[in-house]
């Protein structure tokens, strides 16, 4: 088995100072990687800053003898976005690996949707035109089990709402820039993790306040012991390399395990005349919700095919 080699590739990860971030950072300075080590250093709730973490990353990557740049800038402004992908071209010249892993799952909407969807939008908007000269890029985004099935836990009135409507956001996200970098060998692709992090324990907390009973959640602990951060890396790396052959996919990693999240569409119920009536559907809905036979859509256009290919007879199908 050949390892997979980032010599001469420069690599930009926000989030880098600690968790799942880090570990992409560390992982790919080990492979040959330079390493942009992005990150504010703010707490759990996005409080506080402190240039530590990713000091203390970019410092082990130098003692093992790899490259790395210090960055602080807050991905979840457009002005620290920009800042960030500027710092690693006056360093590097380039950027060919992109990952988006800066996050936090709780708060209110907006500063939500800024550190994981516009910041998403920005980094990416950052690094395309270089990537599109090159005809070479490699993009990685993070979603989440809360935006992809939903999510009801956690304080306040509205718990994990946000956290799962900006994390949805990605997948739409990432499907567009892999429609649109297909041309140009940019790839872009999004990992839903499972791992270990700041953010379980976190949970575990809520889960200990919610229901007055101290390690009362399953989840968090079954996480902590068995989906170190790591793990994920090594599940996600082959997303960054040059020999990557999907775009627009997501996957599931942690734990060990990789698996693919696709989404899909069943065939479901025609009118047989064209004129489908509002009591159509609760009359045919077994078969609106027959799974049997479905189509996983690869992009906007494919989805248009497969729907005019199951109305024949209309002008325009087939």
């Amino acid at each position: 088995m050949n390892l997979l080699d980032f010599s001469r590739r420069v690599a930009v990860v926000t989030g880098a100072g600690r968790g799942i971030g880090r570990e992409y950072a560390l992982l790919l300075a080990a492979r040959g990687a330079q390493v942009v080590v992005n990150d504010l250093g703010a707490d759990v709730r996005g409080e506080g800053v402190s240039a530590a973490p990713a000091q203390h990353v970019a410092d082990e990557i130098r003692a093992a003898g790899g490259d790395a740049l210090v960055s602080t800038d807050s991905v979840a402004a457009e002005s620290g976005a920009r800042a960030l992908i500027e710092a690693a071209h006056a360093r590097y010249g380039r950027v060919d690996v992109l990952v988006h892993n800066a996050g936090r799952n709780l708060g209110e909407l907006d500063p939500l949707l800024d550190v994981h969807v516009r910041a998403a939008y920005w980094l990416s908007e950052g690094v395309w035109a270089g990537m599109v000269e090159r005809g070479y890029g490699r993009i990685v985004l993070t979603t989440s089990a809360s935006g992809l099935y939903g999510d009801g836990t956690g304080p306040g009135p509205n718990p994990k709402q946000p956290y799962a409507t900006a994390k949805a956001a990605i997948i739409g996200l990432t499907k567009a820039l892999a429609m649109r970098g297909a041309p140009a060998g940019v790839t872009a692709n999004a990992v839903s993790p499972t791992a270990d992090t700041r953010l379980v324990g976190l949970n575990r907390g809520i889960e200990s306040t919610r229901t007055g009973a101290p390690d009362s959640s399953a989840t968090p602990d079954w996480v902590s012991a068995n989906a170190p951060a790591r793990l994920v890396a090594a599940g996600a790396l082959w997303l960054m390399h040059e020999s990557c052959p999907v775009s627009g996919r997501l996957y599931a990693v942690g734990a060990g395990r990789i698996g693919e999240i696709f989404l899909g569409v069943t065939e479901g119920y025609v009118a047989p005349d064209g004129e489908l009536a509002p009591e159509d559907v609760l009359a045919h809905l077994q078969q609106v919700h027959d799974r049997d036979r479905y189509h996983v859509p690869l992009d906007m256009g494919d989805y248009a095919r497969w729907v005019r290919s199951l109305i024949p007879g209309r002008v325009g199908a087939g």
